[in-house]
């Protein structure tokens, strides 16, 4: 691993915000046909006199079909914090999103996840791009895991292509810390800084 020394350098914090969560694959009954789904946000209560079942509930984007993906099953009641079993109550949507971002829930579910995000990047400092001739230091949050590739993150953010943010970084005019196999080609994570100096200010489109 390379470590990572630039005391010196000014720091852009970039917080990779996802605009809907993770769409499920399924066979719609409705439809007839594979259709995508999303979270409605909701959770489904089945409370037993001694155990609970809990679902989060999808609607198909096409004809708002109902799929329910399983979180707690048969669980005794009193194994549930008190707390957590509220926000199920409430429909809590920090918890709603945090399900629907277990992708070993859904792996147990049998449904291909649609790994297409759309994304909102929250900025420390604007006019990032403008900068050509100066370094900086991104330093990458990410609330959720698999959102979006390094590389389309950063063509997306510099509006430059992906082949220029690939030759960027085999100039070494862009380095990643931790490096990696495939690091750009990997999803952005927390803790991730970029070190980015000597942009080339063509433009392309990102795609």
């Amino acid at each position: 691993m390379v470590s990572f020394n630039a005391p010196d350098l000014p720091e852009v914090h970039w917080r990779v915000v996802p605009l809907h969560t993770p769409r499920v694959l399924r066979h719609c009954a409705k439809c007839g046909r594979v259709r995508r789904f999303a979270s409605s946000d909701r959770f489904r209560l089945n409370a037993q006199q001694v155990t609970v079942d809990v679902w989060l509930v999808y609607k198909c984007v096409e004809c708002e079909c109902t799929w329910n993906c399983a979180i707690i099953e048969r669980c005794p009641v009193r194994n549930i914090d008190p707390g957590t079993y509220g926000l199920f109550e409430r429909n809590d949507k920090e918890l709603a999103w945090s399900c629907a971002f277990d992708y070993r829930l859904l792996s147990r579910a049998d449904v291909q996840v649609d790994m297409t995000f759309e994304v909102r990047v929250q900025s420390s400092e604007t006019g990032l791009d403008d900068n050509f001739g100066e370094s900086r230091i991104i330093i990458i949050e990410s609330p959720y895991a698999g959102i979006i590739r390094l590389d389309r993150l950063l063509a997306q953010q510099l509006r430059i292509s992906r082949t220029s943010v690939q030759e960027m970084y085999k100039s070494g005019r862009l380095r990643i810390y931790p490096d990696g196999k495939n690091a750009l080609r990997t999803a952005a994570h927390t803790g991730q800084r970029i070190h980015i100096g000597g942009l080339t200010p063509s433009r392309s489109p990102v795609l």
